[in-house]
C-alpha cells in the first residue's frame, strides 16, 4: 500500500482510559475499539457532541478483546445492528466475556499497577458471539477496509495479545490500539505494553509497522506519537 499525504478526518473520543477512533466510511463510521461497559453513556454523549447519531455507527473494529477495548461492544451493537471486525483468536474470550490473563507484566511497577487497578475493577464485560455478518479476519487483510471506502488495510500486529490487530491508513496513520502504548511513563514503558503474551512478538509487529512506512502512531492509551520513537526503542534493544 502506497502511503499518501492525504489526512482523512478522524474523531477521537477518549473514554476513561482508552482511545477509541471515529473513520468515515460509505455508509457511516467504522469505530474502533469501544471502552468499559460503564462508558457506553459517555460514548453516546460525545457522538451527539459531534453531530452523529448512534445508527451511524456501522462497523465496529476490535483492536483485541480485553475489557477497555470490548467493554460496550455487545450493547453499541443491539442498538446499532453495527458489523463487527475481529481477528478469530478474540472469539472464545468475547464469547465468555473476560480477559486472557495468562499474560506478563512489563516491569515490576506495571505490575504494582495493574494488581491494585485490579483490586477495583473486574475484567468482565457482556457476553458477545458474532452474528452472521459480522466480520471475522485470520491475519492480515487488504481488502475490508478498502470496501468500506476507508484508504487502509488491516495488519496483524500480535504480541500483548494473539487477537492484536491494527489499522493501517495511506497517510501514514496506524491505530494499534496496545500493540504500543503512551502512557504510565512514571513505569518507564518505553511504549511497550504493561502486559504482554511475547515481547519478541510485539517487536516483531512494530518492525511490520515501521516496513509499511507508517509515521504517526494512535495508542489505544495516551496522546500519538511519531513512529521514530518505536525506532529508537528497538535499536536501544538491539544494542543493550
Amino acid at each position: 500500500m502506497e502511503m499518501s499525504g492525504k489526512k482523512d478526518p478522524v474523531i477521537t473520543i477518549k473514554l476513561s482510559f482508552t482511545n477509541a477512533f471515529l473513520l468515515k466510511c460509505d455508509e457511516g463510521y467504522l469505530l474502533i475499539d469501544t471502552s468499559y461497559l460503564n462508558q457506553y453513556n459517555n460514548f453516546k454523549n460525545n457522538l451527539a457532541q459531534h453531530g452523529i447519531s448512534l445508527d451511524e455507527i456501522k462497523y465496529v473494529l476490535l483492536t483485541h478483546h480485553h475489557d477497555d477495548h470490548a467493554g460496550f461492544l455487545k450493547p453499541l451493537i443491539c442498538d446499532t445492528g453495527a458489523r463487527l471486525i475481529v481477528h478469530e483468536n478474540a472469539l472464545s474470550n468475547l464469547e465468555k466475556g473476560v480477559h486472557y490473563m495468562d499474560m506478563e507484566y512489563l516491569n515490576t511497577c506495571t505490575k504494582i499497577t495493574l494488581t491494585l487497578f485490579t483490586l477495583i475493577k473486574r475484567h468482565t464485560y457482556p457476553e458477545y458471539t458474532v452474528k452472521d455478518d459480522d466480520i471475522v479476519i485470520q491475519g492480515d487483510d487488504e481488502n475490508i477496509l478498502n470496501e468500506m471506502g476507508i484508504d487502509g488495510e488491516i495488519l496483524y500486529t500480535p504480541g500483548h495479545t494473539s487477537d492484536s490487530i491494527s489499522v493501517v491508513m495511506s497517510n501514514g496513520d496506524a491505530y494499534v490500539g496496545d500493540a504500543a502504548m503512551n502512557f504510565l511513563g512514571f513505569c518507564n514503558i518505553k511504549y511497550r505494553p504493561i502486559v504482554y503474551r511475547s515481547l519478541d512478538r510485539v517487536y516483531d509487529s512494530w518492525r511490520r509497522l515501521i516496513d509499511k512506512g507508517i509515521k504517526e502512531v494512535y495508542s489505544s492509551h495516551g496522546e500519538p506519537f511519531h513512529i521514530d520513537r518505536l525506532v529508537d526503542v528497538l535499536r536501544d534493544t538491539h544494542e543493550s
